[in-house]
């Protein structure tokens, strides 16, 4: 616990100027000052309670000291800031103890870490970065920790807080004096690991100051955030500081990565190449985890993975229930950073693919749907449902064909609610749909000319027709939220018609608005609206496209992702579309079971 005389002795250790006057006072045991122990220091005035120490800083429109007032009605211990108080100021902060400090802000870091007590040291921080894929990736890394039974935090985009218990939060990355007081709250929690995002803005403005990581790692860098930055350089140059400005023991990177690549160009950077782990998706490229053949099916990917390591190489087999082939090198990035940081477990890459298989996609991501699984605030733990598909959904692979036996459509829901979003979605599931169908075509081919010949092939063809996946048609639910841009309803119809086989037209969050209003906007831009589906009731439609759709189909529910309300008139309804599937497909499991 540190007072506020040891808060003083910090800075003035630091050769921070600070205020004399309070030195003095805070030197004194008598008026108590000295002795008055600090509980927690925040730079967030709406989280400061009685006995907290608030860091008051200048912001991008307004300044710290602006809500003065506010706080100290909640009888903060200490207020340290970096600007002066004005004559009204000091007459407010008569009971409460004031430090000024100049170029605070350069000084948060190492003052977060010192009062929090190096928490980065005392739990394992796992950072990673990238344009795209953080999310995923350290979701994906959560899981598997979890998994393999270590207590694992988050902290990112989709909330900060041990895994299945997430809060929300406003920024990937938090301020600096945040995240160090999270991992200290992690610590306290048991975490063994606390998984976060480090965003390009969080590099810039020194938010991750004095962390020190068990592992990093890059996911790839395209163009992104040039209002920011400024410079397509200049963005690539914040990422790569994760690797070359802070410690860490192991290093993760997408070896057909451009930045990856300009790490690697400079041999003599020891920091950047210390503990070196590469991935990469090109089988022709070294590296120590590869994936060396990706195949699209109608309920995932199939991948086939190499590990090299200590010249030992390994190759495993593993379906993958994600949809899109964009997501391989997310699962190889998390599958990177589990490898090198449980390494001296003897982690096989066996058990990185039975865990590959049971892997659930970010809720409300391109989320693939299966009976049994929990899909409510709480996302599911892989150790507890590894048996949950097990002799439902059997999957053979045999001479590179696909063997599926299943007794419903595959289900995904995702939050793409704009034209482009719905485009990249539609197109990403379209490919799997596709990938059957020319599997297809070349087992029907073969069998043609096998024909041809004079020896009886029957026994052959027929097997091979068994081994191969049937074709299935792509399905979408979709709908447009009320009160917002009215321009894309008959752009997302246009989209949905082009790349979906049938369409079904139903309500999102009319809010205000009359649900036939939009639906008739969107209607505006089909083709041919007389074979478009429509169900107002949200529920009602999804449950209908799933008792029409086929086994060997794919149903994207687009639109709500993870929200969990329908906003109809203001009013926010409990609603979430994952648990519709869910319960629908749990009763067509029992129904076929008996149960």
């Amino acid at each position: 616990m540190k007072t506020v005389a040891s808060i003083v002795q910090f800075f003035r250790d630091s050769q921070s100027p600070i205020n004399s006057a309070l030195q003095k006072k805070a030197e004194s045991a008598q008026d108590g000052v000295s002795s008055e122990c600090i509980l927690q220091i925040s730079a967030d005035s709406r989280i400061i309670g009685p006995f907290d120490c608030f860091i008051a800083l200048k912001g991008e429109k307004q300044h710290g000291l602006d809500y003065l007032e506010s706080v100290l009605l909640k009888q903060p211990g200490l207020v340290v800031s970096d600007k002066l108080l004005s004559s009204a100021q000091q007459e407010m902060m008569k009971e409460c103890p004031f430090l000024y400090i100049e170029n605070l802000s350069e000084r948060l870091g190492a003052f977060a870490d010192w009062f929090y007590d190096a928490p980065s040291q005392q739990v394992k921080v796992i950072g990673i970065t990238g344009t795209n894929g953080k999310t995923s990736t350290a979701f994906y890394t959560a899981q598997f920790l979890e998994a393999l039974g270590h207590r694992t935090a988050l902290i990112g985009t989709l909330g900060n807080g041990l895994f299945g218990d997430l809060k929300a939060t406003q920024n990937t990355t938090p301020d600096v004096v945040s995240v160090h007081r999270l991992i200290a709250q992690f610590k306290a929690q048991g975490a063994h690991f606390v998984v976060m995002e480090v965003s390009s803005h969080a590099l810039t403005l020194q938010r991750i100051e004095n962390l020190c990581f068990e592992a990093v790692a890059l996911t790839q860098v395209t163009r992104d955030h040039l209002d920011f930055h400024g410079s397509v350089e200049a963005y690539q140059s914040a990422k790569k500081q994760l690797f070359t400005e802070y410690t860490s023991l192991h290093k993760i990177i997408n070896v057909g990565d451009e930045v990856a690549q300009q790490l690697l160009a400079y041999p003599s950077n020891e920091k950047a190449l210390f503990g070196l782990f590469r991935y990469t998706t090109k089988p022709c490229v070294e590296a120590e985890l590869s994936c060396i053949n990706t195949e699209l099916t109608p309920s995932g990917l199939l991948l086939q993975l190499r590990l090299t390591l200590n010249e030992t190489t390994d190759e495993e087999a593993v379906k993958v229930p994600l949809m899109g082939a964009f997501s391989v090198e997310n699962i190889l990035c998390a599958s990177a950073i589990i490898l090198a940081c449980l390494e001296k477990s003897s982690l096989s890459l066996k058990k990185i693919t039975r865990l590959l298989s049971q892997l659930n996609s970010v809720e409300g991501r391109m989320q693939m749907i299966q009976p049994g699984l929990v899909v409510s605030k709480e996302m599911p733990i892989l150790k507890d449902i590894m048996s949950f598909s097990e002799g439902v959904d059997q999957h053979v692979h045999t001479n590179n064909r696909l063997k599926e036996a299943k007794i419903w459509p595959t289900v995904i829901v995702d939050f793409a609610h704009t034209p482009d979003a719905l485009e990249q979605v539609l197109g990403a599931i379209k490919a799997h749909v596709q990938a059957v169908d020319n599997v297809n075509n070349n087992v029907n081919q073969n069998a043609d000319n096998d024909a041809n010949h004079d020896v009886d092939h029957d026994v052959d063809n027929t097997e091979a027709e068994q081994g191969v996946a049937q074709s299935g048609k792509l399905w979408v639910v979709f709908g447009c939220g009320g009160d917002r841009d009215q321009g894309k309803r008959p752009l997302m119809a246009k989209v949905s018609e082009r790349i979906a086989d049938t369409v079904m037209v139903t309500d999102d969050n009319p809010r205000f608005e009359s649900p036939a209003q939009i639906t008739q906007q969107i209607m505006t831009g089909f083709s041919v609206p007389e074979r478009v589906l429509q169900v107002s009731n949200r529920q009602q439609a999804i449950e209908k496209v799933l008792s029409l759709a086929k086994a060997e189909d794919v149903v994207l529910i687009a639109g709500k992702g993870h929200e969990n309300y329908q906003d109809i008139c203001g009013v926010k309804q409990p609603f979430k579309d994952a648990d519709i599937v869910q319960n629908w497909l749990n009763n067509k499991v029992r129904a076929n079971t008996g149960e």
